[in-house]
């Protein structure tokens, strides 16, 4: 049975540390996809800390980790599982997350990018230009969590720096499947879901408007800028996946979510 994207994240949350660098086994946590009866629910184990203060040393210094396991396929693998997909690592890929309308956003950023998405994604990382893995980012807070083997890592920022290479891949849910763009003077419901998302954001009230107009080219044009996209308010792909990302961030990280899901851990 699939994972609920909620649950696996916040069992994540509820495992975390403050630590500057510290390794955690998680997959000891055994989850349901229903969240209607917290009695359903089966224990979520206590993790396996391993306390060490590392500065700046590559991952091998844990031999639990299994580095030779840690490519692109095994992390995309365990990307699909954060969302609550069973994706066998070896027949993965971006496609299979369309049926679903699942989208890879695959590209080179600068690290003030990723921390403005804090988004899971798969980064590689790479030691003396030679040893290179994949992991995923699972959230940016007071550390860097990692993804890697069925382990939760925080390592510092610095340390972080040290190895990553820029190289992402994000899966990100469209909201609608979309034909062309969004843009001025158009009618339809796209519209009226762009116009509602815009207003939340910025604290405006719901409305249901399906025209595209100069007040909408506004909205979408400072979104665009703050996003660091080009503002010429037509929604694309980029745009609409900045607005998606946003809105699941929000959705998932809801402190009342966190609090639900201790609430059914055994202590």
């Amino acid at each position: 049975m699939a994972l609920s994207y909620v649950d696996f994240f916040n069992c994540l949350n509820s495992i975390t540390s403050s630590e500057n660098f510290k390794i955690h086994y998680f997959f000891g946590c055994i989850f349901t996809s229903r969240r209607t009866d917290p009695s359903k629910y089966k224990a979520c184990s206590a993790p396996e800390a391993l306390e060490t203060k590392l500065d700046k040393q590559w991952l091998d210094v844990y031999p639990q980790l299994n580095l030779t396991d840690a490519s692109y396929d095994n992390a995309l693998s365990a990307l699909y599982s954060v969302w609550g997909y069973r994706v066998d690592a070896n027949n993965v890929n971006c496609e299979r997350g369309k049926s679903v309308l699942l989208s890879c956003y695959i590209e080179k950023i600068p690290l003030s990018k990723l921390k403005q998405l804090n988004y899971p994604s798969v980064v590689r990382l790479e030691k003396d230009n030679q040893t290179e893995i994949y992991a995923v980012i699972y959230k940016i807070a007071e550390t860097y969590q990692l993804l890697i083997n069925g382990y939760l890592i925080n390592v510092s920022e610095q340390w972080f720096k040290d190895y990553w290479t820029g190289d992402i891949t994000l899966l990100w849910k469209s909201p609608f499947p979309l034909k062309g763009t969004i843009k001025y003077g158009q009618d339809n419901e796209q519209v009226a879901w762009l116009v509602n998302q815009l207003n939340k954001k910025q604290g405006w009230p719901s409305e249901h408007k399906t025209h595209f107009d100069l007040r909408l080219l506004e909205q979408v044009s400072s979104f665009q800028r703050e996003a660091g996209l080009i503002d010429d308010g037509i929604v694309g792909p980029h745009t609409l996946m900045q607005l998606a990302v946003l809105i699941h961030r929000d959705y998932y990280r809801k402190k009342s979510n966190v609090d639900y899901f201790k609430s059914v851990i055994k202590k």
